[in-house]
């Protein structure tokens, strides 16, 4: 099942949706936040694993095909894909490359690079933190490695838009996402210690 939570004013991703092949589950989530769509589109979920899209992703042309490979070899682990941006220039591919670094050898993606895990593992890992300010995807991730669940990064880079970025200011943006990931890592080391 594919579980896509919406903004509040966030058109239907028709392009999207399309991209999937047609026997996939996909559920449009629109709550009062993004862990609660996540969380309400996953309990309404019937699929065996749950796949997290953002609405302004776009699916590489061999991505299903390579999850499915990826689900078959690693069943029990959190799957995600490398992560690229469809426009911004040089700085996001920046931003893109320094995701992929972060990802692969800090163990930390984030939920824009389309988690998938099975659902009775996203259920057992707490799901999504509903009290949780922001982040909630890095804290599923902190579950899982808590929890020893592999992290599994698919061969196929899953695009995004840049829009946030755009909108916010690339600098700005950029200093305030990673200033954001420190603190809560920090925090969740100091919990745990």
């Amino acid at each position: 099942s594919v579980i896509i939570p919406l903004a509040p004013s966030e058109d239907k991703p028709v392009t999207l949706i399309n991209a999937l092949p047609p026997e996939i589950e996909v559920i449009l989530a629109r709550e009062a936040g993004r862990a609660q769509s996540l969380n309400a589109g996953a309990a309404k979920a019937t699929g065996e694993y749950l796949w997290f899209l953002h609405a302004d992703s776009s699916l590489p042309a061999d991505g299903w095909q390579k999850l499915q490979r990826a689900i078959a070899q690693k069943p029990n682990a959190l799957h995600y894909f490398n992560l690229g941006f469809a426009d911004g220039g040089w700085r996001m591919k920046l931003n893109s490359w320094g995701a992929n670094l972060r990802s692969r050898y800090l163990g930390c993606p984030f939920g824009d690079q389309g988690f998938c895990i099975h659902r009775q593992l996203f259920q057992d890992l707490g799901t999504y933190s509903e009290t949780a300010p922001y982040g909630e995807d890095h804290l599923l991730v902190w579950q899982a490695r808590k929890a020893n669940v592999k992290l599994n990064q698919i061969s196929a880079t899953l695009t995004t838009s840049a829009r946030k970025y755009q909108q916010r200011g690339w600098l700005n943006t950029t200093l305030r996402h990673g200033y954001l990931w420190l603190k809560q890592v920090v925090s969740v080391k100091w919990q745990q210690s």
